[in-house]
């Protein structure tokens, strides 16, 4: 006698359910590979994108370097300007 908390399934009933589980899961399995190819295809353009901030923030750090020369460069300009200027009119007098 069985039980009144098993259920009474049939073998066929059993066998419909396996099948059915183990479509499923082969579902699932090919739904997680492409998941895994979206993840990965992001990876490598997140890791793409790292590398061009990465560029772009030492391509700003160089130019930033070169405006800090440049204005060092037009400071001594003018003070040779100024200088010239002096001895322009130092000479003239």
């Amino acid at each position: 006698m069985q039980s009144p908390d098993v259920p009474n399934f049939s073998g066929e009933d059993v066998l419909g359910k396996f099948k059915l589980l183990v479509s499923e899961s082969q579902s699932l399995t090919e739904r997680l590979k492409e998941c895994e190819k979206i993840i990965s295809a992001r990876d490598n353009e997140i890791e793409m994108l790292n590398q061009l901030v990465s560029e772009a923030s030492e391509m700003r750090s160089n130019v930033e370097n070169q405006l800090l020369e440049l204005k060092s460069l037009r400071e001594q300009i003018e003070e040779m300007k100024k200088f010239i200027e002096k001895m322009a009119d130092f000479y003239n007098k």
